[in-house]
């Protein structure tokens, strides 16, 4: 099944529950925003917190996540957010990362049967 037809199909049956619900779309909207948060502390945003403030000395990053992270119902628009790195660019880091760990190891094994 494609992912297409898949969020088809649970959109319909979303559509049918709400509107089964007793309240206005309005009064939905509101209580779904004051129930999910705007921002979740995702690993690759304060990984690069910590990056910027173990490498360069600098806790703004930080201080700013956490100022985020303070309030996370506010409205998106009003979030001020850091500048992190995205999480493509988290994920292709550590792929890097990792396949020069694992090149460094086989040249190291190589050496040692040889």
């Amino acid at each position: 099944m494609s992912d297409k037809l898949e969020f088809q199909q649970w959109f319909n049956k979303w559509q049918k529950r709400l509107e089964m619900q007793q309240e206005s779309r309005e009064e939905i909207n509101e209580l779904m925003r004051k129930n999910n948060p705007s921002i979740i502390p995702r690993n690759h945003r304060v990984e690069g917190a910590l990056e910027a403030a173990v490498k360069n000395s600098d806790f703004s990053v930080m201080e700013a996540l956490l100022n985020v992270l303070s309030n996370p119902f506010a409205p998106k628009n009003k979030l001020n957010m850091p500048n992190l790195p995205t999480l493509l660019q988290y994920h292709i880091k550590h792929f890097v990362r990792f396949e020069i760990k694992r090149e460094v190891i086989s040249r190291i094994h190589y050496k040692i049967i040889s």
